[in-house]
């Protein structure tokens, strides 16, 4: 019997320190890191006139009980990018072209009391292209009897906080320069138009657009007999967008009966760094007058535009759902640089044979490398086609 309650007390005794040591270690393990992470991959362009780049990427890091938030981040190639922690962010400076690998780690260590760690894989590029404002631009055509481009028609700017306050058109016919004006009347909102009204000569309405994070929104045009509505949509919360939808209303008249247009496209846009590289436009659209059933149709075609590494357009054709032929190029398009200025860019026939070429003058007002990339396609392809609208202001 001695012997039983001697063993006894000696299994209770073993079972208390058992139990005791489980409670410690949950103890020990209730404050602890869970997770910790970061976007995977990313890159940055440094511009063509600066030396670094900087851009800040959020960390989260998740924990158990009280446990630290803080992390720690580190290069592996400080030549190439250097970071430091801010807050829940790690800021990136970028130093010249290349590849390194931002290790953060979390201060807090899991339940096991090892480091949890998550890295970003970033690749560094420097620009070859100032993106500046431009500040005029000239049209040529190609003469085809005698081979040689004649002026057409010039374009001059003036700059509000980086936003055109006009845009003239100067063209000579004949009788001298005649200058068609487009104002613009701004309203910023820390340090990005949130509404501009805009009249142009010619032209017997007046255009007010509104802006969504500085991103053009919506466009209404209203005449006396006319108006128009444009809503555009950011589904990828770039600057380039995605869909719009457009309604035109023309009033009626007694040679005329009223008209009424509609249409909605949607847009595929492909981004390489940032910048667009490739867009596909489709959609619907029904005209009628009054009297008439509305109905509406597709396009009759698919419409694809590929960019180049700037964003700059370089190929439209399109794709047809009803014609003689399934597919076909529209347009080439070629430019030409110089110290890190597109200085001319040319139009070209399917055939490849010049058609227009446009030689451009800056100001020395940087904006971004997306911005810079529609304003181009503006001045080269036009402000809107079946390809792509390219709002820059």
């Amino acid at each position: 019997m001695r012997k039983l309650k001697h063993f006894l007390g000696i299994f209770l005794c073993a079972a208390l320190c058992v139990s005791a040591f489980t409670l410690s270690a949950q103890a020990v393990t209730t404050n602890y890191a869970k997770s910790i992470s970061v976007t995977k991959k990313a890159t940055i362009t440094i511009p063509y006139d600066k030396k670094t780049a900087a851009k800040s990427y959020a960390v989260t890091v998740k924990v158990s009980g009280s446990a630290s938030k803080a992390f720690t981040a580190k290069s592996s190639k400080t030549s190439v990018a250097t970071v430091a922690v801010s807050g829940s962010k790690i800021k990136v400076t970028a130093k010249k072209a290349g590849t390194a690998k931002i290790v953060v780690t979390a201060k807090a260590k899991d339940a096991n009391g090892k480091a949890l760690k998550a890295a970003l894989t970033l690749t560094v590029k420097k620009s070859s292209t100032l993106w500046r404002l431009v500040k005029g631009a000239k049209y040529y055509r190609k003469n085809y009897e005698t081979g040689k481009w004649e002026l057409d028609h010039k374009v001059i700017l003036k700059y509000k906080n980086a936003y055109p306050a006009e845009i003239d058109t100067i063209q000579d016919f004949g009788d001298g320069d005649e200058i068609f004006k487009k104002l613009f009347n701004y309203t910023f909102e820390n340090g990005v138009p949130v509404k501009c009204v805009c009249t142009e000569d010619g032209t017997p309405g007046t255009t007010t657009m509104e802006y969504n994070k500085g991103r053009l929104y919506e466009v209404h045009y209203k005449s006396d007999n006319s108006s128009a509505d444009t809503y555009y949509q950011y589904a990828n919360g770039n600057d380039y967008f995605t869909s719009l939808v457009k309604e035109f209303h023309q009033a009626g008249s007694e040679y005329n009966k009223a008209e009424t247009m509609e249409e909605t496209d949607s847009v595929q846009v492909t981004l390489k760094d940032g910048i667009i590289a490739k867009s596909v436009n489709s959609g619907f659209y029904a005209n009628w007058q009054e009297g008439e059933d509305k109905q509406w149709l597709r396009f009759n075609g698919t419409y694809t535009c590929t960019y180049d590494s700037d964003g700059i357009v370089k190929l439209m054709e399109v794709d047809y759902r009803k014609f003689v032929i399934d597919h076909a190029v529209f347009a080439k398009f070629a430019t030409a640089k110089k110290n890190g200025f597109i200085t001319k860019a040319v139009t070209k026939n399917p055939d490849g044979s010049d058609y227009e070429k446009v030689v451009f003058e800056y100001t020395d007002t940087t904006i971004s490398p997306a911005r810079f990339s529609n304003m181009m396609n503006y001045f080269i392809s036009g402000a809107g086609t079946n390809y792509y609208n390219n709002n820059w202001f």
